[in-house]
């Protein structure tokens, strides 16, 4: 930072700009609600003991396209306890600040190997509730609600009896391709769907809920 301000400043001064070379043009090296660095016209006694006190931060890599491919994956650490109701697991974020910790900023090494800040102490992610092995910390990765997707399902082994529209005629979030009632049809339509040409009908029916992943941090501390 110190060596990046001090090139910032002489390239001012080469251009013409009124500088005594002492302003502080960076104060982060990475984007966050924090400086890395105090003013350098502040500074003294030894180098590298100008940043301002700050807590922890997580580093959460991924290896793979995920962030490629979904570049608007919304990812942050996520305090709660997922419970099975019926068929689903609901998860339930406790209800106390600080049980949601955001992202900061991310990036990418090299071309499959991501790199994502969260505003939280890893320490923390160690975290275990004896009375509930459950009750902990999770890296939540959305699919943001704001890019929705639309088509049937493809379940594992493409086999028609998994999920269709005739076994779940009014559940449309579980009707898959395979299942088609009409498998040598090439496209869908309003009929297949059971829609009765009503186009609101066809993207409800086609409406792909968003997917969320949630890891359990403290096996990845």
């Amino acid at each position: 930072m110190a060596g990046a301000n001090h090139e910032m400043a002489r390239e001012l001064l080469w251009r013409g700009f009124p500088t005594d070379l002492r302003g502080t043009c960076f104060r982060r090296f990475w984007n966050g609600p924090a400086e890395d660095i105090a003013a350098m016209d502040s500074w003294s006694g030894l180098l590298g003991a100008h940043a301002p006190a700050r807590k922890e931060l997580t580093i959460l890599l991924i290896k793979g396209d995920l962030l490629r491919r979904y570049p608007n994956t919304i990812i942050s650490a996520e305090l709660g306890t997922p419970k099975k109701v019926g068929e689903e697991v609901v998860f339930t974020a406790d209800d106390v600040a600080g049980a949601h910790r955001p992202e900061l900023f991310r990036g990418f090494l090299g071309q499959d190997v991501s790199y994502v800040a969260i505003d939280v102490d890893p320490a923390e992610l160690a975290f275990t509730d004896d009375a509930d092995l459950r009750h902990c910390w999770y890296i939540s990765l959305l699919e943001p609600h704001d890019e929705p997707r639309f088509g049937l399902d493809d379940p594992a082994g493409g086999a028609p009896e998994q999920s269709n529209l005739a076994k779940h005629p009014h559940d449309s979030g579980e009707w898959s391709w395979p299942g088609l009632d009409h498998p040598s049809a090439k496209h869908l339509n309003a009929a297949l769907l059971g829609a009765a040409d009503n186009s609101a009908q066809v993207a409800s029916n086609l409406f792909q809920q968003p997917f969320r992943m949630l890891l359990r941090a403290r096996e990845y501390v």
